[in-house]
């Protein structure tokens, strides 16, 4: 009997089955499909091998009993092409639409193998050559036919929607297929259709079924890819579920040893979930509101027992997870809980409240607003005046960003900026102020009123990119503006992260002829060394310390000494934050260069800007 292949083929979907059953899995309506398609393909083979041994030893068996065997197996043909088409709808559909379509298709087959198994089928047998034929054979080639023509149809006219990976191996399957059953109509002993079943049903294990795909061996969870998936389902179907996070200071743990010890049973079960994110960060998953508290129970029982678990282990659970809003943003709201929260002692109650919650979908917005301004180029630059004491005029200005709303008004820098720094669409704002400034200076407005530069903050972010000057020298040599023109300004943080990547890029920019301010001098825990270290020409003193200066004698000498350690290292010094003419007066006495403050000015528009000037020019 001609079975080899075929049974070649059933063993390797058998095989499959038992790979893919005895691992844990997330119950992803997509990995449902695939299993409906291996089963199918088993029964399929398992019917090939079955008619070809009836047609074999059709003398000895009712004939009724081998034309029902035989009609079986082509049946199942045009179902299996079906269930493909099903498994391919389904990134371009969704589950809820897909539901929907897989009925009316699944309907549709019904009525297909209606009228094969009604139609005559003729059996032709000869040495090792045994097939079918007749009415309800063509019939069963047409609806493949018809089948794997839509199958095409939606691959191409749906490309975009579906996974890559998943398209690709639908096609490499579809080729195997179509190519195994030109191979059998030109030689009738080579029976391979049922076999490139089996193939196809391979490639699709291999490239997007593979449970190893979506699993982290060596600590025994899920990834982030399966993360993303069983999210997208989970608000799909609007499945409220829990979740806790983890977060594990790496250098005081072993994360194997941390999973292993605290997170064995609750990964055990079979409907809790552990997903692993960048870093050391956990999350721990289940639908079930009983299954969240024996986890919780079991967490608490583990960490009474252990101290150093607790100081090394931040937990923080999630009872209303639908109300982050969407899949994408439940791994950000881990990363923000992390944040957030990072460095106190929590317990195991420690649930995100409501307007932890609003706090983090404020920001989100906040980050899609920026996204979008950026967009529409609503970004703007505002410029404060920077008053010369010595020579009594405007010699600068400070840009600093705003975003306007679609209606005209603007948003708080106060929320945007921080928005800006967790997303990293600082890097985007900062290189557009600059682009916009030096925009404004070849313009050649600000010359004509004596400014001589303007102030452009430099984020953190972007003093840690090892191409900043290259990448704001281009947008400099765009405007043709001279590098004079141009002061940037650092933080003391963002000298902490990427001290040689900062300096490197300062070397670039000072020998092109740019000049450097220190900002925010005074904030934090200040240290001398940056001033040392930094090639710097200003130090712009902190907000609050300049404040400080009115109100205690302590701040007072601080000052006093920061302004004669600037000038004795050949550097000016800036004050910020003036509102009063007896502040200016006192800061001016102090030995103060620059003053900047609502005494003169808040930060205006360009043109308001420009104004401003004129007007206290004529003055």
């Amino acid at each position: 009997m001609n079975v080899e292949c075929q049974f070649c083929g059933l063993v390797i979907c058998i095989l499959l089955w038992v790979l893919d059953s005895t691992k844990k899995q997330l119950n992803l309506y997509g990995s449902q499909l695939f299993k409906y398609i291996l089963l199918l393909a088993i029964f399929l083979l398992s019917m090939d091998i079955a008619s070809i041994i009836c047609i074999a030893n059709q003398d000895v068996l009712p004939h009724l009993f081998v034309i029902t065997i035989c009609k079986t197996y082509i049946v199942l043909l045009v179902f299996e092409v079906c269930t493909a088409l099903l498994y391919l709808l389904y990134d371009a559909l969704g589950e809820r639409k897909h539901r929907q379509y897989a009925k009316k298709i699944i309907l549709v087959n019904i009525v297909e193998a209606i009228a094969i198994f009604a139609a005559p089928l003729y059996i032709h047998s000869e040495g090792r050559i045994a097939y079918t034929e007749g009415p309800g054979a063509l019939l069963a080639y047409l609806f493949c036919v018809i089948d794997f023509a839509v199958i095409i149809a939606v691959a191409i006219s749906q490309r975009k929607k579906i996974l890559p990976r998943r398209l690709s191996a639908f096609m490499v399957w579809v080729s195997v297929w179509l190519a195994s059953a030109i191979i059998q109509f030109i030689d009738a002993e080579l029976l391979l259709v049922g076999f490139a079943a089996s193939l196809g049903v391979l490639v699709l294990y291999a490239t997007l079924e593979n449970r190893d795909g979506n699993f982290v061996r060596e600590l025994g969870c899920f990834n982030g890819y399966a993360l993303e998936l069983y999210l997208g389902q989970l608000f799909e179907r609007q499945k409220n579920f829990y979740m806790v996070q983890l977060s594990i200071d790496e250098v005081k743990a072993n994360l194997k040893d941390v999973v292993e010890n605290l997170l064995r049973r609750p990964v055990m079960q079979k409907e809790i979930y552990l997903f692993k994110l960048i870093g050391s960060e956990f999350l721990l998953i289940t639908e079930s509101e009983d299954l969240y508290s024996s986890v919780m129970k079991w967490l608490n029982s583990d960490f009474k027992n252990n101290f150093e678990l607790q100081r090394r282990t931040q937990v923080v659970c999630l009872t209303n997870a639908l109300d982050v809003g969407s899949a994408q943003k439940v791994v950000p709201l881990a990363h923000y809980l992390f944040d957030r929260f990072k460095g106190r002692s929590l317990t195991l109650d420690s649930e995100v409240t409501k307007d932890v919650l609003d706090a983090f979908l404020t920001q989100e917005k906040m980050q899609d607003e920026i996204l979008l301004a950026l967009k529409e180029d609503r970004v703007e630059v505002f410029l404060q005046p920077i008053f010369d004491t010595h020579t009594k005029k405007f010699v600068s200005a400070e840009a600093l960003v705003r975003i306007r709303t679609p209606e005209g008004g603007l948003i708080s820098p106060g929320l945007f900026i921080p928005a800006a720094e967790k997303s990293g669409s600082i890097v985007d704002l900062g290189e557009r102020v600059f682009e916009k400034t030096c925009e404004f200076i070849a313009s050649g407005r600000m010359q004509k009123l004596g400014v001589k530069y303007i102030e452009v903050n430099l984020s953190v972010l972007q003093c840690e990119q090892t191409n900043l000057a290259e990448r704001l020298s281009c947008i400099m040599d765009k405007y043709g503006v001279d590098p004079k023109s141009i002061n940037l300004e650092i933080t003391e943080s963002a000298t902490l992260n990427a001290k040689e990547i900062l300096l490197s890029n300062m070397e670039k920019f000072i020998a092109r002829g740019c000049s450097f301010s220190l900002d925010d001098f005074g904030k934090g825990e200040s240290n001398l060394m940056y001033i040392v270290d930094m090639p710097v020409s200003v130090v712009k003193m902190d907000y609050d310390l300049t404040k400080a200066f009115f109100k205690s004698e302590k701040a007072r000498h601080v000052v006093y000494s920061v302004v004669k350690m600037a000038h004795d290292m050949g550097l000016s010094v800036v004050s910020e934050g003036i509102e009063t003419k007896e502040e200016l007066d006192s800061l001016v006495d102090a030995g103060v260069d620059y003053i900047q403050g609502f005494y003169f000015s808040k930060p205006l528009p360009v043109n308001e800007f420009i104004d401003y000037l004129q007007t206290k020019e004529m003055l």
